[in-house]
């Protein structure tokens, strides 16, 4: 999830392809004679910032970093997919959390800018993608403003996952029920931490689209539209829920909001 490489007064890319992020330095924004070596790294687990009832994330966060007294002369252009469900592009606004050094649970936000779609620092949003311009080189994370008539939503998934090798007659079994993003790269993401724990995907991804903010939900299990175990349970998004079921039924999540 980080990739290294040596950039010079030439300016280039550095790209994490299987989250579809992108660097671009441009031709003179480093004003050196040797290459410096640039690391850009993606962060799938930051803190809830800002205002959370009128602010939602919908992409990734990143992190770039390169010697201390490395300074820009031109800005650097981010490229982030994000999930965002928008009408109108234009009249949606960014909002910029930014702070100095690498990035750690405890790190301090230095910047909250709300971001214009001109100027330096500013953010294009289009269809699929975010176009972040920075001047310099930190961690950043990216949320929108959704108190806009042009705001729908953002696109999630819920993908539930059972035991690895489960015996047939063993009750109950345990599902575990991702709600995630739905962003290049989150769903590998997921299913790579899943598999370290023996569990697999016990049904396709369901796609779904989330309106609110920091709201809570209501996740039940159906088989044959007949309620399995607890009848509702409630969930912060993003967080993990189990149930109990038998063990030779199909499995399916029902994500509602509460």
């Amino acid at each position: 999830m980080e990739c290294c490489k040596r950039v010079g007064v030439q300016g280039g890319k550095l790209q994490l392809d299987s989250f579809g992020i992108e660097l671009e330095i441009p031709p003179g924004a480093i004003d050196s004679e040797a290459p410096q070596h640039i690391s850009l790294r993606v962060l799938t687990d930051t803190p809830n910032l800002g205002n959370s009832k009128e602010e939602m994330s919908v992409c990734f966060d990143v992190q770039c970093l390169a010697p201390d007294d490395l300074v820009l002369k031109l800005p650097v252009t981010y490229t982030l997919p994000h999930c965002a469900v928008i009408t109108r592009y234009s009249s949606v606004k960014a909002v910029l959390y930014t702070g100095e050094g690498e990035y750690s649970p405890d790190a301090v936000v230095k910047e909250r800018i709300v971001l214009s779609r001109f100027g330096t620092p500013s953010c294009t949003i289009k269809k699929d993608v975010l176009k972040l311009k920075m001047n310099h080189f930190s961690w950043a994370k990216i949320k929108l403003m959704i108190k806009n008539f042009f705001f729908k939503g953002k696109k999630m998934r819920c993908r539930p996952f059972k035991e690895k090798n489960l015996p047939l007659q063993k009750t109950p079994v345990i599902l575990r029920a991702h709600l995630y993003d739905a962003i290049k790269g989150n769903c590998e993401l997921i299913k790579r931490q899943e598999e370290e724990q023996e569990f697999v995907p016990a049904h396709p991804e369901q796609e779904i689209v989330i309106q609110a903010a920091e709201s809570d939900l209501k996740m039940t299990c159906y088989v044959k539209e007949t309620v399995v175990g607890r009848p509702a349970v409630r969930l912060l998004i993003c967080s993990k829920v189990c149930f109990g079921s038998n063990s030779d039924t199909e499995l399916v999540g029902d994500v509602t909001e509460s």
